[in-house]
């Protein structure tokens, strides 16, 4: 249980890195998975069987797994649309 909290927690604060995904389509697929995870996270509760809590860790891994593949796909396009301004470029 505290193993599937952990990854849950992890997936959590990686959130805000989905709104930066700039393709439309990606970035609602990675939504998608996210609800997805927090759902099934929201099904263990400390009398979860350990068979219960087994396949919600799976479920929860591959679901993670295909998230940060999005991320993967899509990292390149976060770096391009850096949020940083250049002052030194608009000075010259």
């Amino acid at each position: 249980i505290t193993e599937i909290r952990s990854i849950v927690d992890a997936v959590a604060i990686d959130a805000s890195k989905l709104i930066m995904i700039s393709d439309e389509q990606a970035r609602s697929n990675a939504v998608r998975v996210f609800n997805l995870i927090m759902t099934k996270a929201k099904e263990l509760t400390e009398s979860s069987t350990q068979e219960q809590a087994q396949n919600i860790y799976d479920y929860i891994k591959i679901r993670m797994n295909e998230l940060n593949q999005i991320l993967i796909d899509t990292q390149t396009e976060i770096d391009e649309k850096s949020i940083f301004y250049n002052w030194l470029e608009e000075r010259a």
